[in-house]
């Protein structure tokens, strides 16, 4: 039964975590922003662009399977300007277009949206995990204390 119930912070924290760090983001909630000198680093596990003392990244997920990291870089380096579809006080882009690429913002949503659905999973799975932990305990302790329950055997 308390190995159930410790599963209770950490469902308190996953569930803090799920709702400030990942809240849900629509096309409605992103803005288009327009940057003129860029400098960017494609490596395999992220996109950084650059612009002044702004940085702005990306997950892979972001770009492949539809675009290779040699287009993408082809593209920053023969744009004049880039376009990027960002959220307020966030760093992750959203979308971009650079030249004859666009990334739809919808692309970056539906990567940005599936880690908030692994915390999901994981919330549901703690939540479940401990309450049938605490749900075997409780009938294990009314088990042992009904008249006639041996507790050598």
């Amino acid at each position: 039964m308390i190995g159930g119930a410790a599963c209770i912070p950490i469902v308190l924290g996953l569930l803090y975590a799920y709702i400030h760090y990942f809240p849900a983001v629509t096309e409605a909630d992103l803005s288009r922003v327009r940057l003129e000198k860029i400098r960017f680093r494609i490596t395999p596990d992220d996109l950084t662009i650059a612009s002044g003392d702004e940085r702005y990244n990306a997950l892979p997920r972001f770009w492949r399977p539809g675009t290779t990291d040699g287009d993408l870089a082809h593209a920053l380096k023969s744009s004049h300007g880039i376009t990027l579809w960002l959220r307020e006080g966030d760093p992750r882009i959203y979308g971009l277009e650079a030249g004859s690429l666009t990334i739809a913002p919808s692309a970056g949503i539906a990567a940005y949206m599936s880690n908030r659905r692994a915390l999901s999973w994981l919330i549901y799975g703690f939540s479940g995990g401990g309450a049938t932990a605490v749900g075997w305990g409780l009938w294990l302790r009314h088990r042992a204390q009904r008249p006639g329950w041996d507790r050598r055997a």
